[in-house]
């Protein structure tokens, strides 16, 4: 039976998975030519920070507490 891990590889807060995604729309998003999809992989990336960020502010907020 396999366990399911989730752990910080970076400062931004991100599990494994959400960081893999995150590099992949990095890479989209240098190779882009439409304005229409740099605005759409931005936003991904924009919405991916913010929940590691949220993540990160809950644990310090649980461990003050």
């Amino acid at each position: 039976m396999m366990k399911v891990v989730e752990c910080k590889v970076n400062q931004i807060g991100l599990t494994v998975e959400e960081y893999e995604r995150f590099k992949q729309l990095k890479y989209y998003l240098n190779r882009t030519i439409s304005p229409n999809d740099a605005k759409f992989y931005k936003k991904e990336l924009d919405l991916l920070v913010a929940k590691g960020r949220r993540r990160l502010i809950e644990e310090r907020i649980g461990m003050i507490s």
